[in-house]
């Protein structure tokens, strides 16, 4: 029923995306939307497509928001849900998940084509697999909360006091609560042709094995595209090195979400030990060579100075390929480590260091114009807003999380001493 034809959908629409129809998206707590990129405020309650503790998937394909968001996009109108998607395409350089899921899922078009009148449409086609089963995780990022990280529950309590139990009823959280879930889920796994793993920490979690080891026994691992967000810190389960697995995958990319080296990663990401991380790649490298592997950190105010300088050294020591095995994922919330957050001056010093980072990748390498947006793309996000005003905030907020794990982020990052200049 699309009004559009085919081309000016996936190609020129500014608000048209494939997920509706080949993807879905549920949190640990079984919260469903429709991508990774739906970050919904605490009030923002009609951006949920259901709950998969409460829903069946088919309930949750025919829900009534994902078919008013399918209406929206056929007929060219924006919708809440896509909000970090227009941000991100208005005020950077660097292309969005709605874009790639254009060109990704070009070739299931015709499931745009079967839409009922009301914006329903009869089956689950789950081509694009991102289900975040459960928030077991080892570490307990900064940027992170306890709906995304079990380790992080404790922290919060004592921070303060109590976990909304409407956000996360328990310290440990599992999709497959549901006790028919995973009956449900497992027809549609032959459909997959791109997944995502994520968590939690997807390595610790026993879905991701379970499904991963069915498409190859189905011999399914030949033609599915594999992504990973990972720590890149446990690399065996029960006895299974993942390395064996990954090496009978046609397709996989491992993103490892590392947002700095030594001291300074290790206090972003609470958990992590970087001599295992460092060990944990050189041993990849070694057995094996054929998997992708990218850093991918994510770019807030506490590592944005020192994020230039830890990209060269893993470029310097061949612990990535190549300069553009890097995905810089621009942190928007909580709202306090957004580099919007830093005043103008140090923005200025940053934008300079980022552009000369960017003048010795293309002195050592062919350049490349990713190099260029990407980074560009950065210092866009940066520079598009003025939010200096929660820079007490941030300091309370650093402080308090301090106390609570006896680290002192003065003296991790004594680049950004000038910030007690305005604490309240």
């Amino acid at each position: 029923m699309p009004k559009h034809s085919k081309d000016f959908l996936l190609k020129e629409s500014k608000y048209f995306c494939m997920a509706p129809w080949t993807h879905m998206h549920s949190w640990p707590n079984g919260r469903t939307f429709a991508c990774c990129q739906v970050q919904p405020e605490d009030h923002e309650k009609d951006l949920d497509y259901g709950n998969t503790n409460e829903n069946s998937i088919y309930e949750l394909w025919n829900s009534k928001t994902i078919k008013e968001l399918r209406l929206n996009m056929l007929n060219e109108k924006p919708s809440n849900s896509c909000k970090r998607c227009y941000e991100i395409e208005n005020d950077a350089e660097s292309s969005s998940l709605r874009k790639k899921l254009n060109d990704d899922m070009a070739s299931y078009f015709y499931q745009i084509e079967e839409t009922k009148e009301d914006g329903g449409h009869n089956t689950p086609k789950m081509a694009y697999f991102d289900l975040r089963f459960s928030n077991l995780c080892n570490m307990m990022c900064r940027t992170c909360s306890p709906v995304f990280s079990s380790m992080w529950y404790d922290d919060f309590v004592k921070a303060y006091g109590e976990v909304p139990k409407s956000v996360v009823p328990k310290k440990f959280l599992n999709l497959s609560d549901k006790k028919n879930f995973m009956e449900q889920l497992w027809p549609l796994m032959n459909d997959v042709k791109e997944c995502y793993w994520a968590g939690g920490e997807p390595l610790i979690t026993t879905e991701h094995w379970d499904i991963m080891n069915y498409w190859v026994e189905h011999n399914y691992s030949k033609t599915i595209n594999v992504e990973y967000n990972t720590n890149f810190l446990n690399l065996k389960y029960k006895g299974q090195s993942v390395f064996d697995l990954w090496n009978k995958f046609e397709n996989v990319e491992v993103l490892a979400s590392l947002d700095g080296s030594y001291n300074r990663g290790e206090y972003i990401r609470k958990g992590t030990n970087w001599k295992t991380i460092v060990d944990n790649r050189k041993e990849m490298i070694e057995h094996t060579p054929g998997t992708h592997f990218k850093i991918g950190p994510t770019v807030s105010m506490m590592n944005i100075w020192h994020l230039p300088d830890f990209h060269r050294e893993w470029i310097e020591q061949g612990l990535i390929e190549k300069p553009k095995d890097v995905h810089w994922n621009i942190l928007t919330g909580p709202e306090w480590f957004n580099i919007q957050v830093l005043p103008t001056e140090f923005k200025k010093e940053v934008d300079n260091k980022w552009r000369k980072h960017l003048c010795w990748i293309n002195k050592n390498s062919k350049p490349n114009n990713y190099h260029s947006s990407a980074i560009k793309g950065v210092l866009t996000y940066m520079n598009s807003a003025d939010k200096s005003h929660l820079l007490p905030t941030t300091i309370d907020k650093l402080d308090f999380i301090d106390k609570v794990r006896n680290e002192t982020w003065q003296e991790t990052f004594p680049e950004l001493s000038w910030l007690v200049d305005y604490k309240n």
